[in-house]
């Protein structure tokens, strides 16, 4: 009877079924897997230092501090290239830049739109906050990020004890497959 089953196709059948059931379970994992793709340019970074008048308080950036120098705020533009390998668009919402400590913890930084911010007389209006970047499928976002550093953390950053500068992204969360913070580096000193 066996031999019967086997020779009227019904094990073909079931086999081409299964195949079918797995070869589109496996399509739809490969269209919503994939990295994100994260290339920072250059991040640039200017101290205000302290002593000059208030309107006009010299700027310097991290290479041209000197050991005398009291820091002050500090101002930071980020450019960054995205690229979204996957089939289907992704959004990043609290996007954020998080500058790790040598001893572990992160102090956050949020990001404003640099196309928005306007410079007055040296005092700089901030834009509007980016919170959230949504990225189209199969292409490059092209973004100038910046913001601003109040002055015990740029003070962190100036004095070296910064282990490594990320762009922090939370991806939109997932039914089936787990979901995790999207992070990369961007600086280290």
């Amino acid at each position: 009877m066996i031999p019967d089953l086997l020779d009227s196709g019904f094990a073909t059948a079931l086999g081409g079924g299964v195949a079918a059931v797995l070869g589109v379970v496996v399509g739809w994992l490969l269209r919503v897997s994939g990295s994100l793709t994260c290339y920072s340019g250059h991040w640039d970074i200017s101290f205000e230092i302290e002593g000059g008048d208030e309107l006009g308080q010299p700027t310097k950036k991290y290479d041209e501090l000197e050991e005398g120098d009291r820091v002050g705020r500090a101002r930071f533009v980020l450019p960054l290239d995205l690229f979204n390998p996957k089939e289907v668009p992704v959004g990043l919402r609290e996007v954020r830049i998080e500058m790790v400590r040598e001893d572990g913890t992160r102090l956050p930084v949020k990001l404003h739109d640099t196309d928005a911010t306007k410079v007055f007389h040296s005092l700089t209006i901030p834009g509007e906050e980016a919170d959230v970047l949504n990225l189209p499928s199969r292409q490059f976002l092209r973004v100038r990020l910046g913001g601003f550093l109040d002055a015990e953390d740029a003070k962190t950053r100036a004095s070296g004890r910064c282990r490594k500068v990320e762009f922090v992204g939370e991806p939109p969360k997932r039914r089936l497959l787990p979901t995790r913070t999207f992070r990369r580096t961007i600086a280290k000193p």
